[in-house]
């Protein structure tokens, strides 16, 4: 991979799939005060060897803590490198593997296996189940045996996923590692300021 130089424009934020509110997301607009500031930038710094290895991360807490700002700042990082990954929202999963949805020319459930990262935001689970958690889970193995970077968002917690979905908790454990973030509240400040 080469050095992290790469200007982003519009086209690659498409490309890569990151929701417009998260084009402009970046390390220097987070506040110094920010309880997590440092594991933000321990992961930016481990994200490309993290890429290499296929080691993935579970982002987990409370509303509003930037658990997608944070998702998002890392695909764009890979993105400076040349390592142009993809976003998918995690309800959208079932309908992208039942429907073969097209994305940029290809099927969005195959290109979600095989980009080298993929950020899965906002992974909800039902009480008893269903198409999300058997076709994330097939996902996350897929990723796995292919050695890929994945990077999922959630307000559930490890515990959480466990009890109510052992099964994609057992391919979560081999994937990625769960960090917590706790402790600033970004829509609560930005209320504070408006």
């Amino acid at each position: 991979m080469s050095d992290g130089d790469l200007e982003l424009t519009p086209e690659h934020m498409t490309y890569i799939n990151v929701p417009q509110i998260h084009w402009k997301t970046s390390l220097a607009a987070i506040p110094r005060t920010c309880k997590h500031l440092s594991v933000i930038t321990d992961l930016m710094q481990r994200l490309i060897p993290s890429i290499e290895k296929g080691e993935g991360w579970l982002l987990f807490g409370d509303y509003s803590t930037g658990k997608s700002a944070i998702a998002a700042m890392l695909l764009k990082q890979a993105a400076r490198y040349r390592c142009f990954g993809f976003w998918i929202n995690a309800l959208d999963i079932p309908g992208y593997a039942i429907e073969k949805t097209l994305f940029e020319g290809e099927l969005a459930y195959e290109r979600a296996v095989s980009t080298s990262i993929l950020v899965i935001d906002e992974l909800v689970l039902r009480e008893n189940g269903g198409p999300l958690e058997q076709y994330m889970e097939m996902l996350v193995r897929r990723r796995l045996a292919a050695q890929r970077s994945t990077v999922i968002t959630s307000n559930h917690a490890p515990s959480v996923i466990q009890a109510r979905y052992p099964a994609l908790y057992a391919a979560l454990l081999e994937a990625v590692t769960p960090i917590k973030i706790q402790g600033h509240n970004f829509r609560e400040a930005l209320a504070r300021r408006s």
